[in-house]
Parts: structure tokens; sequence; C-alpha cells
């Protein structure tokens, strides 16, 4: 197992799942087609107002109010 940042974890929150968390979800899956889970991930981001998000993902650069980081493997 690799080795973590002990402050790593203090980076991540948990955000409960909502009725309204959900529709915006399926919008952003409607106006984008992205896939199911990475529009929940990006509606959760926007709820709580993210800093940053980060994926190997590029299909989630066209969310412009997503303030998007690409992780290069």
């Amino acid at each position: 197992m690799g080795r973590r940042s002990s402050g790593a974890r203090d980076l991540i929150e948990r955000v409960p799942l909502s009725p309204v968390l959900l529709e915006q979800a399926a919008r952003l899956r409607a106006a984008t087609g992205i896939k199911t889970p990475d529009a929940i991930h990006a509606a959760c981001a926007l709820a709580r107002k993210a800093v940053l998000f980060i994926s190997n993902d590029k299909a989630l650069q066209c969310i412009p109010e997503l303030p998007f980081a690409y992780l290069n493997n």
C-alpha cells in the first residue's frame, strides 16, 4: 500500500446525495453527455463550490463553471 499524506484526507469532503443534487446531475448529463457517475461528482463539486476538481477524464472539461484540472497519467 502506498503512503499518503496525513493531510490529504482533509482535502476530501463527502457530500450526501439529495434529490436536488441528482436533478442537477441529470441536467449536466443531458447538457453535456458525460457519464452519470461523472455528472453526480460534478454536481456535488458545484454544489459545494469546489476550489478544484481533479480528474483524468477530459470529458469533464465541458463544464465551464467546474474548476477542472486534468490529471495526466
